[in-house]
């Protein structure tokens, strides 16, 4: 069980004003961590977040490789977002396929997935979204948004199904996982329990799950 409410840092630094000028050093941090803080205009203080919930979350894993056949407990104070879950396990082997299931999904963390998966760190994608991402309005993308940008890559899949379920499951080159909890796909400032299963039949259980689930569009 990993509590990470132990760590130290603000718990609203996704709605905090972040200065437009930062000193080199700073940006060459966050740029280290997560790639070009430019990458399709989103605002610097997205990438800030991104950081901060990632290094947060690699502090507390201190090095530990996920292993298969145990399953890890986190809990956080919404400074760690689900997005960070997946960085890490990206960090410790290459994902085959992934999957993912999510009410709701902001564009900045699907941008995100693409651009892994465009770097070579995910291979295969099935993304399921719930039916709020239907209506287009401010961080509730249209479902449309989110297809223009995987139009020209064909392993990508975007479908809307009548989902509540916030997960990712993959398979890569050492281990399966499933990754489960409270939180969607968006970056937020709440309390969140997430879990971290390193298992081959519940990766199978949830691909299965999925691929037989009707889907709306």
């Amino acid at each position: 069980m990993i509590d990470l409410t132990k760590l130290d840092g603000p718990d609203d630094l996704a709605e905090s004003n972040i200065p437009p000028q930062e000193d080199e050093t700073k940006m060459n941090e966050v740029a280290r961590v997560i790639g070009p803080v430019t990458f399709r205009g989103f605002p610097l203080r997205y990438a800030y977040r991104r950081a901060y919930s990632e290094l947060q979350l690699l502090d507390a894993l201190a090095g530990e490789v996920f292993r298969e056949g145990i399953c890890y407990v986190f809990m956080s104070r919404g400074d760690v977002d689900l997005m960070s879950y997946l960085q890490a396990i990206a960090r410790m082997q290459r994902i085959e396929h992934l999957g993912l299931s999510t009410w709701n999904a902001n564009l900045p963390d699907v941008a995100r997935l693409v651009q892994m998966h465009d770097e070579g760190r995910i291979g295969r994608m099935d993304l399921f979204l719930g039916t709020v991402n239907r209506y287009g309005a401010e961080a509730r993308q249209n479902v449309e948004e989110y297809r223009r940008l995987t139009a020209d890559r064909p392993d990508v899949r975007v479908v809307v199904a009548k989902t509540h379920i916030k997960a990712f499951w993959g398979d890569g080159e050492s281990f399966p996982f499933v990754i489960t909890g409270s939180a969607n796909l968006n970056t937020n400032v709440n309390m969140e329990a997430m879990t971290v299963l390193v298992d081959r039949e519940a990766y199978r259980f949830f691909d299965e799950f999925f691929n037989e689930a009707e889907t709306i569009r």
